[in-house]
């Protein structure tokens, strides 16, 4: 089926609970509404599976949802990554080996089409730079709040922070900590170690930190998730993580498929480091 201009498809799982045969078209507002609640619900392989393609007609309140059967689909939407500057290309490599599909985020209107989004390392200045010509520190805000996964790694992290400090910066607000900028010093301090990470299992995730910041205190509704010489390295507050470390520099996956809902099916890296 072809889309007209006006038209927007995306690609959903839907389990047969939900009692539709495949080829068949839901037209009425309440079908439609119980399968687009599962968008953001349902993950991973399901033997019971359909690909879903759902169209919206703009201007009018014709709704219709087409379902075929075929192929299961992972994630029900990309994963968005903020592209103004940093490294970017690396974390949709790392979705890509994870089995997500990144979406490169540029507008605003982005934000629409995506069930999960990343801000990356880079230089926390200069993407702000970028956030303060247009509304984005609203429109983030916002998508936080529809309770989508927001990752923020390095400088990600620091944006999403309550207080910035070293020296102070303005930031979302979207995580309840106060976080130093450089916390390990100059570029030429960066470094890589090992941890556990236990939402990840039993395997040491390596941490690579670059011009790193450190994690000085937390809030009452921040959860722990990993310690590195004595500062948390990675936090969550509800659906909003942040990682003073780069994931996206290393091979293992576990990370992305953690925060962004398939840790049900997160292999451990082999014993040499190698993902499988």
């Amino acid at each position: 089926m072809r889309l007209t201009p006006g038209e927007r498809a995306c690609p959903v799982m839907v389990s047969t609970y939900f009692g539709v045969k495949p080829r068949s078209n839901i037209t009425s507002a309440s079908g439609f509404e119980q399968v687009h609640a599962a968008l953001g619900l349902l993950g991973g392989d399901d033997a019971g599976a359909f690909s879903v393609r759902v169209i919206l007609w703009q201007g009018n309140l014709q709704q219709r949802l087409v379902l075929r059967l075929g192929s299961v689909m992972r994630c029900s939407l990309p994963i968005g990554i903020l592209s103004f500057q940093g490294d970017f290309a690396a974390h949709a490599r790392t979705l890509e080996r994870a089995g997500l599909t990144p979406c490169f985020v540029r507008r605003i209107n982005d934000l629409e089409t995506i069930s999960g989004l990343i801000l990356p390392g880079g230089e926390s200045t200069t993407m702000l730079r970028f956030l303060q010509v247009e509304p984005w520190f609203t429109a983030l805000r916002n998508f936080a709040a529809s309770g989508r996964p927001l990752l923020g790694t390095c400088a990600g992290a620091i944006l999403l922070a309550r207080t910035v400090t070293h020296p102070a910066q303005v930031s979302l607000g979207l995580l309840d900590i106060t976080i130093r900028r450089n916390g390990y010093g100059r570029q030429i301090d960066s470094f890589t170690a090992t941890s556990l990470l236990l939402p990840l299992g039993t395997t040491p995730f390596e941490l690579v930190f670059i011009r790193a910041p450190i994690i000085d205190s937390v809030g009452p509704g921040v959860e722990i998730l990993a310690e590195y010489g004595g500062h948390p390295v990675w936090v969550r507050q509800d659906r909003v993580f942040a990682a003073t470390f780069h994931p996206e520099m290393t091979d293992d996956v576990r990370l992305h498929r953690f925060v962004f809902g398939l840790a049900q099916t997160v292999p451990e890296p082999k014993q040499n480091g190698a993902s499988v």
